[in-house]
Parts: structure tokens; sequence; C-alpha cells
């Protein structure tokens, strides 16, 4: 026995020392150095701060060597670079001398990436693209891992690997300023700056996000402007009058303007705006500031004379709950009507509203019926009005063609399914089906999620047709799920509600996210409430189906070419100071500084709305977008001040249902959403 297991020994020692041998030709050291810079070609750095990376050569013969590796981003979310392992390069990355030590430099490191051909790398939670910025590749921020690996060529054998992690930071908070705002007499309309020498100007400097950005932020110059606004302008019209001052270069965030020296730059009675603008001097320098740097916009008035701000009619009064309006019914009037087979008749106003918006294409909220009130005064002050009523429309923007194509070619993207998004579906499946059988859920909660475990089985056998913007949205949903069962019972405890409007939400995506030839849509029975066009079959497990309409003559009809989105413009607007006011819809400040954001009801919240959020593809006064027939809370961003509309609820289905009654030419369908 003895006599075999020496030779097995010696054996092993013999490899354990030849191994180490092998890896005894090269040595790796990395280190980082924060704030590293996110451009790929300032990513590593011999000195300073970095990526630092050193390949020594522990042998005393020279050696022909292949870097390769794997970038990854850890979170949030993560996503990953890689060197596909059955590409052989026909050259090594590098000769490194005997006992030598080599830097690797961004020349080495993108030959090692194959010169970032895609056909050289897999990416996997990314695409090359995204990380275009102008002529570089730039890193998003988070948290990242950098591994390196060195074979030998040509017979590529594992030498060494090491990996090192670091951030990746470079956002930096907006400049905002604390006075004049804290030298303001708040009763106004406007708020008012008491008249003195010097007005003091003060700011905060940008704040980093990450504390890695502060030496990148000691060197900072400020330019302040300030401009005066006319008469029956809005603070955000007047961003586009020429300054009646301005202050460049300022090395502190404190300005004082001495009004004797600068004299009748501010008059009593006006008003006015400033801003300030915080710029990096260090041109190397990786800090991006927040809205290009940009405060927000602070409008003042110099003196008395305040001006009376004029508010914008409430619409609340003149709105009808969904379930509660008889469009349907005043829709078969008014077509009998056109056809010549019914008289005239008068319609409440409240009921005509959503018929005249129904039939334009215009989605029913609080800010169409207010926009439709401001344009036809007379609603105010009468009860009702006839069928034959001509009513002033808003006149809407119209999206330039080259965008429209462009969305087009976006929309048909969005119809396609995407398979991680269906592993992400199966995954948290998965996950759920786990937690239902958690302790602790009471009986009727425990139903809810029965029903709705069915309901996901069911449609599991859909997904691989469904479009990846609702998948993507019930994935988002599943998530938000898992996590308040997981805190199960304190999660919904501290959300009450939340977690049966996560499931409603859940149920209404998957019951209109199947794609247009396996979907059954209900269109409203006559003289009913739009309620009708929601129906579950009699099996309470199966999702809900929306079945063809079938009118008195036993006849029925289908939508046309229904697809599994719908195309949604999104006009935002607001009033004058006109009197009465106007309605703004072609402003500049509306085509350049507001941005639109949505997120389905389940998941919005409202302390905190951009949880989620999805926001349109830029600042503009007519955005686009593909969303699914369901409910979704919509709002609106000043890009320069970071004001919020007020959310509001909409839905969609709603818009759908009344438009395509119109056939076969329907309405484009419009959301207006009014700004301040």
């Amino acid at each position: 026995m003895n006599i075999l297991i020496k030779p097995i020994i010696y054996f092993v020692v013999w490899l354990l020392v030849a191994v180490q041998a092998i890896h005894a030709q090269v040595n790796i050291t990395a280190t980082a150095i924060p704030p590293i810079n996110p451009i790929l070609t300032q990513l590593l750095s011999a000195t300073g701060s970095g990526i630092n990376v050193t390949i020594s050569s522990l042998q005393d013969s020279d050696m022909e060597i292949v870097i390769t590796g794997n970038l990854q981003r850890i979170s949030p979310p993560a996503f990953s670079i890689t060197v596909r392992e059955d590409i052989r390069p026909d050259r090594p990355t590098l000769r490194l001398s005997q006992r030598a030590r080599v830097p690797l430099t961004y020349n080495l490191f993108q030959r090692a990436y194959g010169n970032f051909n895609p056909d050289v790398l897999i990416f996997a939670g990314i695409s090359l693209n995204e990380l275009k910025d102008g002529l570089n590749y730039k890193l998003p921020e988070g948290q990242y891992r950098l591994c390196v690996r060195v074979l030998t060529f040509p017979e590529l054998r594992f030498l060494r690997e090491v990996c090192v992690n670091f951030n990746i930071c470079y956002q930096a908070a907006a400049p905002q300023f604390t006075q004049p705002v804290n030298n303001m007499n708040l009763n106004a309309s406007v708020p008012r700056v008491n008249p003195r020498s010097p007005v003091v100007f003060t700011w905060t400097p940008p704040r980093a996000i990450c504390g890695s950005l502060a030496n990148a932020l000691s060197s900072l110059r400020y330019d302040l402007e300030i401009r005066e606004i006319l008469d029956n302008q809005t603070v955000t019209d007047a961003i586009n009058n020429p300054f009646i001052f301005r202050k460049t270069l300022l090395p502190s965030p404190t300005f004082l303007l001495d009004t004797n020296l600068y004299k009748n730059i501010l008059k009593e009675g006006k008003r006015y705006i400033t801003r300030v603008r915080a710029t990096v001097i260090d041109r190397n320098s990786p800090v991006v500031i927040d809205n290009f740097g940009y405060s927000r916009i602070e409008a003042f008035q110099y003196g008395d004379n305040s001006v009376v701000q004029i508010n914008a009619p409430s619409p609340e009064s003149f709105y009808i709950p969904f379930s509660e309006r008889k469009t349907d019914f005043w829709d078969d009037a008014l077509t009998a009507y056109k056809k010549k087979e019914r008289t005239d008749t008068l319609v409440p106003i409240k009921e005509y509203i959503p018929l005249i918006l129904a039939s334009n294409g215009l989605v029913y909220s609080y800010d169409a019926i207010e926009l439709l009130l401001v344009l036809n005064s007379e609603f105010y002050t009468s009860n009702a009005v006839r069928l034959s009523n001509s009513s002033t429309l808003p006149a809407l923007p119209v999206v330039p063609q080259n965008k429209r194509t462009a969305f087009n070619s976006e929309h048909g993207v969005n119809l396609q399914p995407d398979a991680m998004e269906e592993i992400t579906y199966k995954e948290n499946v998965d996950s759920f089906t786990v937690l239902i059988r958690k302790q602790g859920i009471t009986d009727t909660t425990a139903r809810k999620l029965n029903t709705l475990f069915s309901q996901l089985n069911i449609f599991s056998q859909n997904i691989s047709a469904t479009n990846r913007v609702s998948m993507k949205m019930i994935n988002e949903l599943m998530a938000e799920l898992i996590y308040q069962l997981r805190a199960y019972p304190q999660g919904p405890q501290n959300q009450p509600g939340q977690l049966e409007t996560i499931v409603a939400s859940l149920e209404e995506l998957m019951a209109v996210s199947v794609n247009s030839s396996s979907s059954n849509f209900r269109l409203p029975f006559k003289k009913k409430s739009s309620l009708a066009s929601f129906g579950v079959t009699g099996n309470s497990s199966l999702p809900i189906r929306f079945l063809p309409r079938t009118d008195e003559d036993g006849l029925t009809f289908s939508p046309p070419g229904m697809d599994a989105l719908l195309s949604f413009d999104i006009i935002v607007y607001h009033y004058s100071k006109d009197q009465p006011p106007k309605p703004l819809l072609n402003t500049g400040d509306l085509t350049a500084t507001y941005k639109v954001f949505y997120i389905t009801s389940g998941l919005f919240n409202h302390k905190n709305p951009e949880i989620n959020a999805k926001a349109s593809t830029g600042p503009a006064s007519t955005a686009q977008v593909s969303l699914p027939k369901t409910r979704f809370t919509f709002w609106t961003q000043s890009m320069f001040t970071k004001k919020q509309s007020k959310p509001q609820e909409v839905d969609l289905l709603d818009a759908f249902l009344n438009s395509k009654k119109r056939w076969p030419e329907p309405k484009r369908f419009s959301i207006v959403l009014k700004v301040d």
C-alpha cells in the first residue's frame, strides 16, 4: 500500500510546484484611487487618481502575453462587458521584457478588449452604443469591478488574474439660491425683495453626490444673470429675454449688487428672474453638474406695486368619475343627430365635456377639462348645451415629421418581445410562488394572491409574444409585490392598500398586454357606461378578457389592427397673464424646459413620485410615448425650477374605447398636461 501512495504524493507535490512556477512568471497589482474618471480613455492612470494596474515579469527572459478581462457594474443595475473566450488572438497584447514592470495603459486596455469590437465582446445588460458619449466611451455611475487576466501567447495558458472594485461618481447637484430668497416678503403674489444697497445674492455651491468629488469641485466659477419679467409673461417666458445684468467668472458663491454703483438696474415695482450657472475650470474633470450647471430660476419683485397672479380655474367641480360617465349614451345621441335620425337636445355641461374630448382624441383628465373650460368660458354660466353646440378646441402643436418617423420606428421595436424580460418574469414568478405560502397571510389576501397566481400561470403562455414595454412594467410590479410580501405583514400595514393596488395593476396589464392576434377586446354596449367595457369571464382564475362588441341587431364588431401598445402625443401647456387667461401651447419654454414622467398606478409613490418613473425621451412641447391600455399616473417637471406639476391618474383604455368608435378614421390620442 505504501508503495502506491508515495508516487501519488510525489506527483501532487510536483503538480503544485509546477502551478506555482507558472503563476510565478508574472505578478499583477491593481489599486483604485478616487475619483475615478468615467471616460474610458482616462479610466486608467499610471499615477494619481484612477485605476492603477501594473504587470510585472518575474522571470529572466522575455515573454509574450495576452491581456484579457471583465468589466462589471455590480449595481445599479448590473451589467458586464467580457472578452469572448472562444476567440484566439493572432498576436500578443504585450511583449514583456525580463523583470520588467509595465503599467496597463489605455492603449493596452483597448487592445485587451479587442478595440471594443462588438464581435469580440459579450455585452450583458448594456450595449456599446449606450456607452457612447460623443467621440468617447463613458461609464454610467455605479459600483464596478474590473478584473485583469494574463495568459501566455500563443498557448493561452492562464497565468494570473487580479480584480479591483471602484465607484464611478461624477454627478453633482446644481447650485441653489439662498439669497435673495430669504430676504423676500412671501406674502406678495410674487416674492418681493426690500429695496436696499447692496442686494445680496448668495447660493449653495454644487454638492457632490459622493464624497470622492470634493477635490474635483474645489475649482469652480459662477455666472450670475438677471432678466426682467415683461408684462403678460410667465417666469419661464422671461428666460428668453435679454439679460439686464450679468457677472461672469465669480470665484465664490456670493455677489453684492451695489445699486448705487449699478444705477437703474433694478427698478421698484418691476419683476425679475435670476439664475446662476456653475462651471468646473478643469476641462479634464469628470464632474457633471445637474441641469448643465444652472440653478433653478428664482423670481422676485423689487419693491412695491406687486402684480396679482391670475390662477387658472379649478376643474374639480366638472369632473365625473369613470364609472358614472354616460359618454356612450350621448355619443349615440350625437351620432343619431348628425344622421338626422333625432332632433337636437340639451346635454348637461358635465356630460358634454367628456363627449367632446373623446370625439377629438383627447384623454379625459383634470387638465384636459380645465383647458376646454378656459377656451369655452360660457360653460361656467350654463348648465347645459345642445348637441349642435360648436365648441372651441385647443390648437395642439404638430409633431415634426422627422420626430414622428423616428418614434414610429421606436414604437415598432417596443412591440417586439424581449428574451431578457421573459427570463426576469419567470424568476419573479418563482419567487412569488414561494412567498404566497408564507405564514401569517390573511384569508382575504391569500385569496387574492392565489387568484393572481392562477392568472400568472395562464399569462406565462403568452409571454413569448408579449411586447417588451408591457413585460418590463409587469416585472417592475412583480418586483414591488415580492418586496411587499417579504416584509409582510409589516409592509402592507405601512402602506395600506398598496398590495391590492399592485395586484390590480398586474391584472390590468396582463389583460391588455398580449398581442393583437390573441387579444379579444369588448367595446361598451350601447347606452351603458364605459365601465361596461370591463368584464371578467366566468372562471375567476382566468385573466380579464375584452370581448367583441355586439349591437342590438346581433352584429359583432372588432377593432381593426389593434396594437398591444398605444401611441400617445403628450402636450404640455400653461397660461398667459392675459385677462381672461389664455392657454399657451407653443411657447419656446415649453419646447425646451419640461420633461414628462409617467408610471403605472401600482408603483406611484405620492411622497417620492419619481421612484420607478419613466421619463419621455426629452423635454419638448410634444412628447410621444408607447404604453399599454391601462391606468398611468402622469406629471411634468420643469428643467429649470425642478418644480413638479400635480400628478394625475389617466385611464388610457377609456380614451382608446371612445376614440376607436370613429372608424375608419380614428383620432390620434393626445394627453394634455398643465405646467406652472
